[in-house]
C-alpha cells in the first residue's frame, strides 16, 4: 500500500491562510451588513429627531435651545448634540450666532459649534469647511462682518 505523499509546509501554510481569508471575508460581509442597518437606524432617528424639532421651533418661532425656553419639570433644553442635524447649513450657521447675540465669532468658533451640534454637509464624505461657513456668512444678509473681522447677527433668533 503506497501513502499519498505529505504536503510541504507551505502548502499546509497556503491551505491555513486560504481558509482563514476565507473566514474573514464572511466576518466582515456579516460587520458589513450591521454598519448598513445601524445606518439605516441612525437615519430614521434623526430625521424623526430633526422633525420634531423643527416642530417645535415652528410653533414658538424661535430655537429650542435657548436660555429662555422653560422646559418641563425644569430639566432645561436637551443638549443640542443634534440640534443642528438635517438643517439647511445657512439657517444653523445663523442660529449659532443668533443664539449668543452679544459675542462675536470667527469662522473657526462657528464651525466648532455646528460640529458640536451635529451639524452634516450635503456629502457626508466630506466634512463641514471653513470654506462653507465662509460662503455662508458672506451671502447672508442676517448676518454682519464686524470691524475687528469677526462676525455677528443682525437680528433676534425669529423662525419664519
Amino acid at each position: 500500500m503506497s501513502q499519498a505523499p505529505r504536503p510541504n509546509r507551505e502548502t499546509v501554510v497556503d491551505n491555513a491562510l486560504m481558509r482563514e481569508i476565507r473566514q474573514a471575508e464572511i466576518d466582515v460581509s456579516g460587520k458589513y451588513e450591521a454598519l448598513t442597518d445601524a445606518q439605516t437606524d441612525f437615519d430614521v432617528a434623526s430625521l424623526k429627531y430633526a422633525a420634531l424639532r423643527d416642530i417645535l421651533e415652528g410653533r414658538w418661532k424661535k430655537s429650542a435651545y435657548l436660555i429662555d425656553v422653560e422646559w418641563p419639570d425644569r430639566v432645561g433644553p436637551p443638549e443640542g448634540r443634534w440640534k443642528f442635524i438635517h438643517k439647511r447649513l445657512g439657517q444653523a450657521v445663523v442660529e449659532v450666532l443668533e443664539e449668543s447675540p452679544e459675542r462675536e465669532f470667527e469662522l473657526s468658533t462657528i464651525l466648532e459649534d455646528l460640529n458640536r451640534g451635529g451639524a452634516q454637509p450635503t456629502n457626508r464624505s466630506q466634512g463641514l469647511s471653513l470654506r462653507a461657513v465662509n460662503a455662508v456668512v458672506m451671502k447672508s444678509n442676517r448676518i454682519h462682518k464686524t470691524k475687528g473681522g469677526k462676525y455677528r447677527a443682525n437680528t433676534t433668533l425669529t423662525f419664519a
